[in-house]
């Protein structure tokens, strides 16, 4: 997997440009014709994006007009036929309705290391549901997810007390504060020591803040930098901003 070197993220093969581009910091580079690892000549291109979405409509319906909407194309003529949008529909001045939405890949969702996520899907399903005018389609390896009654007749109530339930379970906001400390540096090593030893330093100041041991951002390397962090929870977000407060101005970056 050719990941770009200035991040730990995987670059992302754009058909219309003919580059491979990494999302999280805009770096470009010519397609490749031969492994960097192996040398190997046989170059192969996996996963579902926008464009394949296309091509792979365009075949299965080639009379019928196919658009786009996402960040590098933001207009949307108004005799399309099928519409193939990112979030980017959302964020339209025009209202764009259709007789069927299908949601591909809903599972990404979950896979998002944030206690958010399942939020952030009721959302995406309630906005999808007042453009929908017939029925929403959802492509997912977990259907008995979406098979039971909150889902099916979207009750919100009974999704948001499913919700707060399991994060008063874990101990998540609202039920506790959150905060995080973030180091970054170019040397690895370096913020991996300084992040560490900031972690000792604070520990055990108080009884009142729960303090996680350090992790590596996602993704770790970002447009140079190595990045790591420190998980916080308390009960009183006074409390938290008052210990950080406190403690950190001690402390020589």
């Amino acid at each position: 997997v050719l990941r770009c070197s200035r991040c730990s993220t995987r670059f992302v093969f754009h058909f219309e440009e003919k580059k491979l581009i990494c999302n999280s910091c805009g770096l470009k580079k010519d397609l490749i014709t031969i492994c960097p690892e192996c040398s190997a000549h046989y170059i192969r291109y996996m996963g579902i994006g926008i464009e394949k979405v296309i091509s792979q409509l365009a075949l299965i319906f080639p009379a019928l007009k196919i658009c786009r909407l996402d960040k590098e194309h933001q207009t949307v003529p108004n005799d399309f036929q099928i519409l193939v949008a990112t979030e980017m529909l959302f964020h339209q001045e025009q209202i764009i309705e259709a007789e069927i939405i299908a949601l591909l890949d809903i599972d990404s969702m979950m896979q998002i290391v944030n206690f958010m996520a399942n939020e952030k899907l009721y959302a995406l399903l309630y906005r999808c549901r007042n453009r929908a005018k017939e029925a929403i389609v959802l492509q997912t390896r977990m259907a008995a997810q979406y098979q039971r009654k909150e889902f099916t007749h979207f009750d919100l109530h009974k999704l948001f007390q499913a919700e707060l339930k399991d994060r008063k379970a874990l101990q998540l906001p609202p039920f506790r504060h959150l905060g995080s400390l973030n180091v970054r540096g170019k040397n690895q090593e370096r913020a991996k020591n300084a992040i560490t030893s900031l972690y000792e330093k604070l520990k055990d100041k108080d009884k009142k803040i729960q303090i996680f041991e350090p992790m590596e951002n996602i993704p770790l390397k970002l447009r140079g930098s190595f990045r790591y962090q420190i998980l916080l929870k308390a009960k009183n977000p006074l409390a938290l901003s008052n210990f950080l407060r406190k403690h950190l101005k001690k402390i020589k970056p």
